[in-house]
């Protein structure tokens, strides 16, 4: 490991563990609120009766990569919590209701990507012990079994959680139905919520970068842009260090504007701006405006300048 890199990530790790946490109570139901003293209060949704410091991470491990939501039939470890689904990267509401997708096992995930992708070296067996002691023997990197060989991990998944009554559904998973998603933005358009990131379906080891529409009246889902069309173009594109993980989207003067990793008339790869009045028609309802290549050639399609 370079020193300086490995020093960096030590300070930020020791400010962690030093940061004071605001104290939380439960109410009479049992769930842990917090009150912000500033006329707020907060009450927790996800496994609501499990207290602050213990694994929560919205749905419930299985092993071998499936996740089941609380108290649903035949969950095996209700309220356990799966520690690798505790980070919310993109979020969006209908009525009662809040749709969250999650970036899986981020710390462990973003650490094996600075070994690698982002440049960096060090390793892997001292950085686990090194955060194992730092962390108390809580960091968590993956999914293990019992005899403390590794298990399936579940990936990226899309819940909707009722924000009243906290009834959760699963609606996107690797284990449900072939699909771990890896959303890193939402935004409402015409009565439909959008997500954009990296998606891996039917069991395929990397995402390619997509735009799925959700109907929050049926919660039925589909693909409305595809970025890369096959694997053989994100091996390649991962070979030139591509990122993937698409981010940009947002709603400007009435139409659905989103960011996306496509190929020009050349077939070198390039980061895209698309606009659409009708997403819901697919992909060849939105019309390239811009890409990397007319906008001065930004880097930001490349993991070491994304991920920053």
């Amino acid at each position: 490991m370079r020193r300086v890199g490995a020093l960096g990530l030590v300070a930020a790790l020791a400010a962690i563990l030093v940061s004071p946490l605001p104290a939380h109570a439960e109410d009479a139901s049992g769930a842990v609120t917090y009150n912000a003293g500033n006329g707020y209060s907060f009450e927790k949704l996800s496994h609501p009766t499990v207290g602050t410091s213990q694994p929560d991470g919205i749905v419930d491990y299985q092993g071998n990569g499936a996740v089941a939501v609380p108290g649903a039939d035949g969950n095996t470890a209700n309220n356990e919590g799966d520690r690798g689904q505790s980070y919310t990267w993109a979020a969006a509401s209908y009525g009662d209701w809040l749709y969250v997708g999650t970036c899986y096992a981020a710390m462990g995930n973003t650490l094996t990507l600075m070994n690698g992708t982002l440049g960096d070296s060090f390793d892997a067996e001292t950085m686990r012990l090194t955060l194992e002691a730092m962390f108390n023997g809580t960091f968590f990197y993956g999914q293990q079994k019992e005899d403390g060989t590794a298990d399936k991990d579940s990936g990226g998944i899309l819940v909707k959680i009722n924000t009243k009554t906290g009834e959760t559904k699963l609606l996107l998973s690797d284990s449900l139905n072939g699909v771990a998603p890896l959303f890193r933005n939402a935004v409402s358009y015409k009565g439909k919520l959008y997500f954009c990131g990296s998606v891996r379906t039917n069991g395929g080891k990397s995402g390619l970068p997509a735009v799925y529409e959700i109907d929050p009246k049926t919660d039925e889902f589909k693909v409305v842009y595809k970025g890369l069309s096959s694997m053989q173009d994100y091996g390649a594109a991962y070979k030139q260090g591509i990122s993937t993980g698409i981010r940009g989207m947002c709603v400007h003067d009435g139409q659905l504007v989103i960011s996306n990793v496509g190929k020009d008339a050349a077939g070198n790869f390039v980061s895209t701006i698309l606009t659409s009045s009708d997403p819901s028609k697919g992909q060849d309802s939105f019309t390239e405006i811009a890409n990397s290549g007319t906008l001065f050639n930004y880097r930001l399609i490349f993991n070491l300048n994304a991920t920053a």
